[in-house]
């Protein structure tokens, strides 16, 4: 089985500790992008799961990000982290 790379998009620092720290028990490389510099479309075609949180960095709306992953490939599962609105 091959190792399984995920990127996270977040800049919450809980968020990140917590996936870390379950990736790092599993066979997951793992990956974190916290600046718009980073997050090339092209840098996010490369992983197999992506995990979208709603307080990204990248100052773009979550489903138009996954809009343009959607057109360029159909193959990486997408996650979108949200905070539950009472």
């Amino acid at each position: 089985m091959k190792n399984r790379k995920i990127t996270l998009i977040s800049n919450d620092q809980a968020v990140i500790s917590s996936l870390r720290g379950a990736l790092k028990m599993s066979d997951f490389s793992y990956e974190n992008i916290s600046n718009k510099e980073d997050a090339l479309i092209k840098k996010l075609l490369m992983t197999d799961v992506l995990i979208i949180d709603d307080s990204n960095p990248l100052q773009t709306n979550p489903l138009d990000l996954c809009k343009q992953i959607r057109d360029h490939t159909k193959e990486i599962i997408v996650i979108l982290l949200v905070e539950a609105v009472d």
